[in-house]
Formats: structure tokens, C-alpha cells, sequence
């Protein structure tokens, strides 16, 4: 009954939505998953978005936290933050840092602000982002090198 239940409320918020670009349903679905995983604001997850679709342009790794964390609760895990050096390395088809392209599936249940972003997604100048633990504000930088001090800024990592 709960699952015939969720199935028909996603058939009937999310389904029509993603069917707005149904060549990259299933895409879209994944990446909104990661979006509602990694960023509240809604303008924020749109940049995002952005950002997430360049760097599959080009072939770059996503390097998603929230896709880390994801292997690191299917592993089996009781807490997946904070991420460590090893948590990177785990193979699975839903590790970001080690393959290429979008995870297999997606990661949770993207809301519809999560789906509306990924179907709206800005572009922008921006190749990076981190979120501020102290605020939840999302930090964007062009340049790795930018990116590498907001990480020392925001998140105390040394670089």
C-alpha cells in the first residue's frame, strides 16, 4: 500500500514534469536527486544544475558529496558526513569521484523544486561550488584554485 502510494504521487507531481524533456527523463530525475541532496535554494540548485551539466559536457567527474554520502549509507554506514579521503574511492556505480558521467540511479527523492531546478538549470561561469556549513549558502568559483581557497575559507580543508 506505501509503495503503490508513492508511486502514484510520483506519477502524478513528478512524472508530468519530467516528461517536459522525456530524450533525458531519467537524467534529469538523477540529477535532481543529487540536487535535492546538495543544495536547499532553489536559484542556488538551477546554478548548480548548470554546473553539474557542464562538467558532463566535457567529460569531467562530478565530484558530488551527496553521491559520497550515498555509497557510504549503502555500504553501510551510520553517519556519511564528514567524507574522508578513503570514502572517494569506494567503487560503486554511484561514486561521482571515480567514474565519469551521472550516477546509475538517483540518489533520494528529489522534490518537484529539486526536478523544476534541473529543468531550468542556469548557466553560468562557474565550474565549482561548496556549500557553507555556517550557513548553508553556497559558494561558487570559476577556477579551481579559487575553489581550493574557499575550500580553506569555508571548510577549513588545508590546501
Amino acid at each position: 500500500d506505501v509503495a503503490k502510494k508513492m508511486t502514484d504521487n510520483f506519477n502524478q507531481k513528478a512524472r508530468p514534469l519530467l516528461e517536459k524533456d522525456k530524450k533525458n527523463f531519467n537524467k534529469n530525475l538523477i540529477l535532481a536527486s543529487i540536487l535535492e541532496k546538495e543544495v536547499p535554494d532553489f536559484k542556488d540548485r538551477q546554478i548548480v544544475a548548470g554546473i553539474l551539466f557542464r562538467r558532463l559536457s566535457v567529460g569531467m567527474p562530478l565530484q558530488v558529496d551527496a553521491s559520497g554520502c550515498y555509497v557510504k549509507r549503502v555500504a553501510g554506514a551510520d553517519s556519511c558526513y564528514p567524507l574522508v579521503s578513503l570514502d572517494f574511492k569506494l567503487d560503486s556505480p554511484y561514486n561521482t569521484y571515480l567514474n565519469k558521467g551521472l550516477p546509475i540511479g538517483p540518489i533520494g527523492n528529489p522534490g518537484i523544486r529539486a526536478i523544476e531546478a534541473a529543468l531550468t538549470s542556469i548557466r553560468s561561469e562557474y565550474w565549482f561550488y561548496l556549500s557553507d556549513p555556517n550557513t548553508g549558502k553556497t559558494i561558487f568559483s570559476e577556477t579551481l584554485d579559487k575553489h581550493a581557497e574557499n575550500r580553506v575559507q569555508y571548510l577549513k580543508i588545508k590546501k
